[in-house]
């Protein structure tokens, strides 16, 4: 027998669009290539990563070919240096709404992202 989850008594719902995921990637993207902040680190450690740039405010990282590349511009900055590079994404703090994101991707609005979550966020 399955049973399903519930949410203590006093505890609200939350409210539409009251929970969004602190992360956002742009897949097949690439910013500000070889302008990485330090050493590259091990995929497996995106978690610490994460963490590492909310701490010291950088906007993201890109991930290419297993290691992700810290780097030091804003999320915006990520974003709207975003150029097509099929084997990288970028992975970008979200802090807003991702429509006006998309405007800046291409004329085609064409725009691809993708969730990424880790235990750290729930």
């Amino acid at each position: 027998r399955r049973l399903t989850p519930r949410p203590p008594k006093d505890v609200p719902p939350p409210q539409p669009g009251e929970w969004a995921p602190r992360w956002a990637v742009l897949q097949g993207r690439d910013a500000f290539p070889g302008q990485d902040v330090g050493k590259p680190v091990d995929q497996i450690l995106a978690a610490a990563v994460k963490a590492q740039c909310e701490k010291s405010c950088l906007g993201g990282f890109v991930l290419w070919q297993g290691a992700l590349h810290l780097r030091r511009h804003s999320a915006e900055e990520l974003c709207a240096a975003a150029v097509p590079q099929p084997d990288s994404c970028i992975a970008f703090q979200r802090r807003g709404p991702l429509t006006s994101l998309a405007a800046k991707q291409g004329q085609d609005g064409r725009f691809r992202v993708a969730v990424v979550a880790t235990h750290d966020e729930f």
